[in-house]
């Protein structure tokens, strides 16, 4: 059996050696023999101690990575390139499965393989990106994870974005242009194709969002894999598989092979492997949560959840004491902000209304105070995903918002609102300043309200839209209230003033719980994957007072709309104290609820 050194080192070696045996062994040729090698793979990698051998792609840069070796990549499935024909097997016996360029020792280049006459294979091509939003505490403790950690200290990919108030740094709002290539790249002549394949198009990692610039990678999936089917965009998941850092064949080494109606394309789909790698995949884990001290890849029940559960109690009230450092003495505004801190779509009903949603409108924040990015920055330090948006006139006219088809290129181009699941979104509305929306702003304001109504994202395919289902947990501060249709409005009536200098007070707030941060980050992750059901009598106390209500004070005293929300917010509130719900439960959320709309009106 290869040692540990050879199968994480030298995977290429087991899977030749495997290829070889199911070759000559004429009884055993019903299954696919890449069956063996998805066997053997995924037998060492379910052992979490066998995965942690394995380096990360994450946060590399090109000379830190080993050509054929086996690494593991964290990311989300951003667009899915179609299939890739390749050489089933080479000359006297070679397997041409799990590498690219395999063709050196016969001088054959990869796009001459359909003239051999040779049989060939499939495989599904996926274009990663490393997991959008992702915090630095998160992207930090995974680096330390790294058995072979990057020496350039990558460890955070991510810009702020630019807002009108900066009047110096980086604009990093990382805009991609869009393509200027139209109609009159379709008209070019054959005599010009030459020059124009010789032209440098500048290369985009197409992260979805704006200042970004983590690790890409394209994945290649063969189609026994298992769970082949079940890879979706949008979705995270933890790759493994064997590298191939190959020199990417140039489109002049190509001329004959690629036209030049084909050249956009083959830019876009064949990046250097310098600037993305190829990963071929060997076994692949969905990831539920980027929580690296808690299970990765299943939502904690039952035993798992226990832990939480005896001391909730307590960590519920820690976490109120901080957020009410995070709101300035507020408490109602505190609750509201550690409810929807840990709400989450658990489903989509018919008509596919979103279940469990709670977007929070945190409103009536002092202007140009600065406690909006405090607020964020507060924030961070306690979920995995994170992003901030400052919605200034500038970012409104200017950003992608929903990903577009690129036909010429058939590449999905990505856009903001692409997010991964359960992402923390904050909109921060307190920098729209005075201004024209431009057309792309009214576009984009259209698909950011859809989001925050619906969960979905119209993804622009040119001649139709298809509506993608997202589920960031969506903050939105404004100085009034939201334009946008939140679910919750709170007006935010701080007890404290307003500190000087927020900086020092961040610090001064994360250092009285640095001992207990770990627990916090733990409590929340865990809190907001888990369901206490409320009780078939607790339905029935709540359909009785909901009834009653109408019946006293009339239909708009307490709508089903209403009624919806209440039960969100109890669920929530249950998950947090880690407690059976009954009916004083209930009369706490119908309470809360009369003084937050107190204080609205």
């Amino acid at each position: 059996m290869p040692s540990v050194e050879d199968w994480v080192t030298r995977p290429l070696n087991v899977v030749q050696n495997l290829y070889d045996s199911r070759r000559h062994d004429e009884k055993n040729q019903e299954t696919p023999w890449i069956t063996e090698v998805y066997k053997y793979f995924s037998t060492k990698l379910d052992d979490e101690t066998n995965r942690k051998l394995i380096p990360y792609l994450n946060e590399k840069l090109s000379h830190e990575q080993k050509n054929h070796s086996l690494v593991r990549f964290r990311c989300m499935i951003q667009d899915n390139f179609g299939p890739e024909y390749f050489l089933a097997k080479g000359e006297v016996g070679q397997c041409c499965y799990f590498q690219d360029d395999v063709f050196k020792d016969d001088g054959m280049e990869n796009g001459d393989c359909m003239e051999t006459g040779r049989s060939l294979a499939s495989r599904n091509i996926y274009y990663c990106v490393a997991i959008p939003g992702e915090t630095p505490w998160v992207k930090q403790n995974y680096h330390k994870r790294d058995p072979t950690p990057s020496s350039s200290g990558r460890t955070c990919g991510m810009k702020r974005i630019r807002d009108d108030d900066d009047e110096d740094g980086e604009e990093a709002t990382v805009m991609e242009t869009e393509q200027s290539a139209d109609g009159d790249n379709k008209k070019r002549k054959l005599e010009d194709s030459k020059s124009e394949l010789s032209q440098p198009k500048p290369l985009t990692k197409n992260h979805p969002l704006p200042g970004e610039d983590g690790t890409t990678c394209i994945v290649k999936v063969y189609d026994e894999l298992p769970q082949l089917d079940s890879l979706l965009p949008n979705k995270m998941y933890d790759f493994f598989g064997v590298l191939s850092m190959e020199p990417t064949p140039s489109l002049d080494s190509l001329k004959d092979a690629v036209s030049a109606d084909m050249a956009d394309e083959y830019r876009a789909h064949s990046p250097p492997s310098s600037f993305t790698p190829r990963l071929h995949c060997v076994a692949v884990y969905e990831l539920k949560q980027n929580n690296y001290m808690l299970p990765e890849y299943k939502v904690m029940e039952g035993e798992d959840f226990s832990q939480f559960k005896d001391e909730a109690a307590n960590l519920y009230e820690e976490m109120i004491n901080l957020m009410k450092k995070a709101t300035l003495g507020d408490e109602l505004a505190a609750r509201y902000l550690l409810i929807h801190l840990v709400s989450r779509v658990t489903k989509f009903e018919p008509k596919d209304t979103p279940i469990g949603k709670v977007v929070l409108n945190l409103g009536w924040i002092p202007s140009n105070s600065g406690y909006t990015r405090f607020l964020s920055k507060f924030i961070e330090h306690f979920v995995t995903k994170l992003f901030y948006f400052p919605m200034t006139l500038k970012n409104m006219n200017e950003l992608k918002f929903a990903p577009r088809k690129n036909y010429q290129t058939m590449r999905l181009e990505t856009g903001m609102l692409q997010m991964p699941e359960n992402l923390y979104f904050i909109v921060d509305e307190t920098q729209l300043s005075p201004g024209q929306l431009k057309e792309e702003g009214v576009v984009n304001l259209r698909a950011l309200n859809h989001l925050v109504k619906t969960n979905h994202v119209e993804y622009d395919f040119q001649f139709h839209r298809i509506p993608y289902m997202h589920t960031p947990v969506t903050l939105v501060l404004s100085e009034g209230k939201s334009m946008l249709p939140c679910d919750v409005a709170v007006r935010l009536r701080p007890q404290d003033p307003m500190p000087e200098d927020l900086d020092q007070y961040l610090s001064s707030c994360l250092a009285e719980v640095s001992k207990r941060m770990d627990a916090l980050r733990n409590y929340l992750t865990a809190v907001s994957f888990h369901s206490f059901q409320p009780s078939a009598e607790v339905y029935e106390f709540v359909q009785a007072d909901f009834v009653s209500t109408r019946q006293q004070s009339g239909p708009d005293a307490f709508t089903v709309d209403d009624l919806n929300m209440h039960i969100s917010i109890l669920k929530c509130m249950i998950n947090l104290l880690g407690i059976t719900p009954n009916q004083e439960h209930w009369k706490e959320i119908r309470a809360l609820e009369k003084e937050r709309k107190d204080r609205i009106r």
